[in-house]
């Protein structure tokens, strides 16, 4: 049965209708008899602060209550029976959604359960599996939700088939839950999913909280960003005039009417025109396509960097790519995202990627950090432009070195777990100097990074990409290097620090054999790797010396089998490396992950608890850094608090090397 609530409208219900016009009482004594409630909303757009909800459906898989929230009397109904039931679990489809536009009433939900979270959790990497409410109805209850009315909703008001659409998006979800339930019990995947409903909340938060950003700074900084990228393209363009003997294809001969200026006819964001001037200097730009596994062209960073020293060009080149990736990204577009009505920034986050980790649109977990003063070459930095407004402070605080720490607690190697328990500070200085004993000897760590620059640069090179499933390839890139210098600084790493490369060595044989990479084994989260099976029945195949016999002959002369056998074993060891790569780095993110999101749902109760909700605000969340806006006057106390939050939640995965957290206070973002 369908209880609607109205008092604006009056629709025409036919006489065995299983929807009913009903009363406040009614409604209330059924909703409070639940022991779990089932919520939904529909709304006139995405964004709370400038939309409204249109309806608002509690209740169970018998029986739903649909209010008419046209009606204001209703808004205030269903604030007091959420609040009169606020001990009880809420389940939702897409919780954060919902969650938004109830905090733009004053409507809050500490205990939620997320279908959608859950699926996402218990099928993590699987390619194409649908999370969608209608797709679950259907897997889990063998039922087809007709979704063909939704874009119209607004449109239509809350008529018969929108009150039945309405309340079947309740009415299903217990019974795709208990579903859940289940496969989360087998896979042991119940405390991950608890996790991410508890987070749902904090996060929901954070998005209505947003971010002030002082428009008049951002404007003076991409005034500044435009004139460097454009002093860029200058000394490019100066660089081929001063060859236009070389290259006289690209030199613009027919003159302007107002200028007599010599020109150049290239596009220096065209890769069609600038692969030709690339080869023509001795550059090798051939790579794998990562779809075809062709070869092909490109003049990537990736590609060039490494070949910068052949011409000055290059370096050149390279600048003007980053200063124009710059002005792209964090440019006059980015004021694009400020809201009309509160005047801040309210990004959207994604709450769960493959490792868990969460991303952001716009993506404002990417904005850059400010340099060292010592470095500094602009006059302001994007991070400076975010400030707190009138009579606030920003509290920034990040964890010290988090995915190293998380690191040395997961592999137990002695030399990094001696090093954190030491009170030292400099990884890099450290882990050079294991890697380059003879050079550096006993030089003092504290006069490594001046002493020693290069031999450092390598050893951050390392900790970064063979933290994160690299390997030699991947510090030549980083570094600019040549391939034999990585594979050296690769060889001389594992050397310096075999336990991470037996701590690795399990990861990669775990995930054959179990078909998933373990992220957590504090909540059981797992990425499954996608399509295991097939790649078992290739394995099988591949690892044959019988295979590898009829390979060879059909390379060697050239045999009709020779491409189909070639697309097998590319797509083999494409997989298996991909999988190696992804076990190494998985959990170390994964752990790293589920730290913040805990600090995260810890930091929001207290804020809660202490009814300081939208004073003291969660404007922003970077991986291992949590930026928290409040009154001066609660600075100190809420820098002790965020502390503690992000230490507590640290110590439920670090067991071993404690993670710190440091917390600043300012006025601007520069941590």
């Amino acid at each position: 049965m369908i209880y609607f609530l109205t008092n604006q409208r009056e629709i025409e219900i036919e006489s065995n209708s299983e929807i009913v016009l009903s009363d406040k009482q009614t409604a209330w004594d059924f909703i409070t008899s639940l022991d779990e409630i089932a919520v939904d909303t529909e709304t006139t757009g995405f964004d709370p602060y400038s939309c409204e909800m249109l309806s608002a459906q509690l209740g169970n898989e018998v029986h739903q209550v649909v209010l008419d929230l046209s009606d204001t009397h209703n808004h205030y109904f269903l604030k007091q029976v959420i609040e009169h039931n606020k001990d009880k679990l809420f389940l939702f489809q897409n919780a954060k959604f919902d969650l938004r536009f109830l905090m733009a009433k004053g409507i809050f939900i500490d205990r939620v359960y997320d279908t959608f979270l859950a699926e996402q959790v218990l099928y993590n990497g699987i390619k194409d599996h649908r999370k969608g409410l209608d797709k679950l109805a259907m897997r889990y209850l063998n039922e087809t939700l007709d979704k063909s009315i939704r874009g119209d909703i607004h449109k239509q008001g809350l008529t018969y088939a929108v009150i039945k659409y309405a309340a079947d998006d309740v009415r299903v979800l217990p019974g795709i839950k208990a579903k859940q339930k289940e496969r989360a019990l087998e896979q042991e995947l119940g405390k991950a999913i608890s996790l991410e409903n508890l987070f749902a909340v904090s996060l929901a938060y954070t998005e209505m909280c947003g971010i002030n950003l002082n428009l008049e700074d951002w404007e003076k900084k991409c005034k500044e960003d435009d004139a460097v990228m454009q002093s860029y393209i200058v000394k490019l363009d100066e660089w081929i005039l001063s060859r236009e003997d070389e290259y006289p294809e690209y030199i613009e001969n027919q003159l302007d009417l107002f200028s007599d200026e010599i020109k150049t006819r290239i596009n220096w964001n065209s890769q069609k025109q600038l692969i030709p001037i690339f080869k023509k200097l001795g550059l090798n730009l051939e790579v794998k396509d990562k779809v075809t596994g062709k070869l092909k062209d490109s003049i990537e960073d990736s590609v060039i960097r490494t070949q910068k020293d052949k011409s000055d060009l290059v370096k050149i080149y390279l600048d003007y790519t980053k200063s124009s990736k710059v002005v792209s990204t964090y440019g006059r577009n980015f004021i694009n995202n400020v809201s009309e009505v509160t005047g801040r920034v309210h990004t959207s986050f994604n709450q769960i990627l493959k490792t868990g980790r969460i991303s952001s649109s716009p993506n404002i977990q990417n904005i850059p950090a400010v340099p060292e003063d010592s470095e500094r070459t602009k006059e302001l930095y994007e991070r400076e432009c975010f400030i707190p407004e009138e009579g606030n402070v920003f509290i920034d605080s990040d964890y010290s070195s988090q995915e190293s720490v998380i690191l040395a607690n997961f592999s137990m190697e002695p030399k990094l777990i001696e090093f954190y328990n030491s009170g030292a500070s400099d990884l890099h200085s450290f882990v050079a100097k294991a890697l380059y004993p003879q050079e550096i000897g006993d030089t003092p760590m504290e006069d490594i990074k001046k002493k020693f620059k290069t031999l450092r640069q390598n050893a951050k090179a390392a900790n970064f990409a063979l933290a994160y499933g690299g390997t030699g390839d991947t510090i030549a890139k980083n570094l600019g290097v040549s391939k034999e210098v990585g594979i050296s600084v690769e060889k001389a790493f594992f050397q310096a620090f075999p336990a991470l490369k037996t701590y690795f060595d399990i990861g990669k044989k775990a995930a054959f054999d179990r078909g998933y990479i373990l992220v957590s084994k504090v909540s059981g989260r797992k990425v499954f790797i996608d399509q295991f099976d097939q790649f078992l029945e290739l394995s099988n195949e591949v690892d044959r010396k019988e295979f590898w016999d009829f390979y060879r002959e059909q390379k060697n002369n050239n045999g009709p089998y020779y491409e189909e056998l070639k697309s097998k074993v590319s797509k083999f060891f494409k997989t298996k490396g991909s999988m190696e790569r992804e076990s190494m780095n998985f959990p170390i993110q994964g752990c790293a992950g589920e730290q913040t999101k805990l600090a995260t749902a810890m930091l929001y109760k207290v804020i809660k608890d202490r009814n300081l909700l939208f004073t003291v605000k969660i404007v922003n969340l970077i991986h291992d850094e949590i930026l928290l806006e409040c009154p001066k006057d609660m600075a100190e106390e809420f820098a002790v608090i965020l502390k503690k939050c992000m230490e507590d939640a640290g110590s439920v995965y670090c067991k071993t090397v404690k993670l710190y957290a440091t917390p600043m206070i300012s006025s601007q973002w520069i941590h």
